[in-house]
């Protein structure tokens, strides 16, 4: 008489342990691919020696006079929120913007005194392509990342910062040089959100293009 072979037995309760494990976590939670900074100002401005405290920021505002990439960022962030859980998202109508320099640790005549140098400063026209995603981990908090479309060419940008560093050492100011990268952010998440998968999977995500005038 041949004898049946016996198959490994799996128990009841492992298997449904495993699948609602799956279901759970259908994305492994990571922010690897982040840059970890936020921003280019000191978290303290009197450790960092400065006499001032006022932080401020230049931005080019993109929302609402692009609606093309506006729209763009709204299929973007529906994805986002697809992929788990969403502390906040900037609206695609109204809030996106792309910060183009932040000023650290200022007295209020030192403020006053960039704000009338910078009127002054000229520049050629150049164009910024949003054709990239990026993320940063927020360095003021334990448990928040944000989530950016971001140009792949940044070149023109710090060119830019360099200009407005450049304006501020004529005006005998400090100078914080911007280092991080630039982008238009479009949520923020959690650590425990699949950030690499998300980044990975809007990679190559075109959002649209316009031009920083002169």
């Amino acid at each position: 008489r041949q004898e049946k072979s016996q198959e490994p037995m799996i128990s009841r309760p492992f298997v449904a342990l495993f699948i609602i494990l799956c279901s759970l976590n259908p994305s492994l939670a990571s922010y690897e691919v982040c840059e970890v900074a936020d921003g280019d100002c000191p978290t303290s401005c009197e450790e960092a020696g400065y006499a001032g405290n006022n932080n401020f920021n230049a931005h080019l505002q993109i929302a609402p006079f692009h609606p093309s990439i506006e729209k763009k960022a709204w299929e973007a962030e529906k994805t986002i929120k697809k992929s788990g859980d969403v502390k906040s998202v900037d609206s695609p109508v109204w809030k996106l913007h792309t910060t183009l320099y932040y000023f650290c640790c200022y007295t209020d005549e030192e403020e006053k005194k960039i704000k009338a140098g910078l009127t002054k400063m000229d520049w050629e026209p150049f164009s910024v392509k949003y054709d990239n995603t990026g993320c940063n981990v927020d360095q003021h908090s334990d448990d928040l990342v944000y989530l950016h479309a971001m140009p792949k060419d940044q070149s023109a940008l710090f060119d830019f910062a360099r200009r407005i560093e450049g304006v501020m050492s004529e005006l005998d100011v400090h100078v914080e040089p911007r280092e991080t990268l630039f982008h238009m952010t479009l949520a923020r998440v959690g650590k425990d959100y699949p950030v690499d998968d998300v980044i990975s999977d809007l990679g190559g995500f075109e959002y649209g293009e316009l031009v920083v005038e002169g």
